[in-house]
């Protein structure tokens, strides 16, 4: 029974990586390794139709191994073989960029492994030393599960502008933006969605971004006073979106806000750069506004009123509630 697992198995695994080679896995993988490691080869061969051929070639070897003892060394080696090679791929998951659809096929991989391998198999501590990587390469998902998602991020941003679409204040302090180009270019833009109209405006938005749309012509749109127009979208793109918001969410939380708009920079001195001069007709962040903390920052490279999920330290308390933001974590109205 051992050898028939083995085999629909490794060609399930050559299924999913033809699949993913045809690019019909995309909009499933929301991690940023997807779109690394898809246009990643050998040899002028892309690593999923490598994975395919060799999962295949596994496949066939151990269907022949069952009459043939010969074939069957030779399958547990070239499984051997992919677990080494996987091991590596792993190990650079792990310390660059999550791929989800890549630990997939690596899981595909690591059960077609302990199906070949019984228990007591010379191979099985190979097949441990892989499933550490795999742990890895897995830990690196759970970070990239609670990053923040900006609609265009710079290499390194000097500022990281948290919004939602229909706040008037996260409008105002968007067109601010826009109008200085300067630092349009150094300044990451995070959208979380409120409201429904919210998330049709960041699925509009999703579109936007695949047709190529410029983003000050993206970010005019988002927080435009029209409402947004109904966008035909899968459920895994509402699901995309669901997820961008909730990790921006979870971000805001955790640097100590519970109001947008709310912003970070690298450097204290440009916390205000966004604040309209005394004389602007709008009115002006006050000092306990999330745009204008009256606490220094509490950690190098960000900003804001407290860097810490409220409540988390004896002695820290919220930032006060103000009528600049909007506060999204009880889901209240904009003021």
């Amino acid at each position: 029974m051992r050898h028939p697992i083995t085999i629909v198995l490794a060609l399930l695994g050559a299924l999913l990586c033809a699949v993913s080679a045809l690019d019909y896995t995309a909009t499933f993988c929301t991690t940023a390794g997807c779109a690394l490691f898809k246009g990643t080869s050998i040899a002028g061969l892309s690593l999923y139709w490598i994975g395919a051929a060799g999962f295949f070639v596994l496949a066939v070897l151990y269907s022949v191994g069952k009459r043939l003892p010969l074939m069957q060394r030779a399958a547990d080696w070239c499984l051997a073989g992919a677990l080494v090679f996987d091991g590596v791929l792993l190990g650079v998951l792990a310390v660059t960029v999550p791929c989800m659809i890549c630990l997939v096929v690596a899981a595909l991989l690591g059960v077609t492994a302990l199906a070949a391998w019984p228990a007591g198999s010379r191979w099985r501590w190979l097949l441990m030393v892989w499933a550490m990587c795999f742990a890895a390469g897995v830990a690196g998902v759970g970070r990239d599960a609670v990053s923040p998602v900006a609609i265009a991020e710079p290499p390194s941003p000097a500022l990281r502008l948290y919004v939602s679409p229909t706040c008037p204040e996260c409008r105002t302090v968007v067109l601010r933006l826009l109008a200085r180009k300067d630092l349009l270019d150094q300044t990451a833009v995070y959208p979380i969605a409120k409201t429904a109209e919210d998330e049709r405006r960041l699925l509009a938005l999703q579109t936007g971004r695949r047709e190529g749309t410029p983003l000050p012509e993206l970010l005019r749109t988002l927080v435009a006073d029209a409402d947004a127009p109904e966008v035909v979208t899968s459920r895994a793109e509402r699901f995309q979106v669901w997820m961008m918001s909730m990790r921006n969410k979870i971000a805001v939380l955790h640097a100590g806000s519970q109001t947008v708009p709310f912003l970070q920079a690298t450097a204290a001195g440009m916390l205000h750069v966004l604040t309209p001069p005394p004389g602007d007709v709008g009115r002006v962040p006050t000092p306990a506004s999330p745009l204008s903390p009256a606490t220094p920052p509490a950690s190098p490279g960000l900003s804001g009123p407290a860097f810490t999920l409220p409540g988390a330290l004896p002695g820290r308390t919220p930032p006060p509630a103000s009528s600049q933001g909007c506060g999204f974590a009880e889901q209240t109205p904009c003021d």
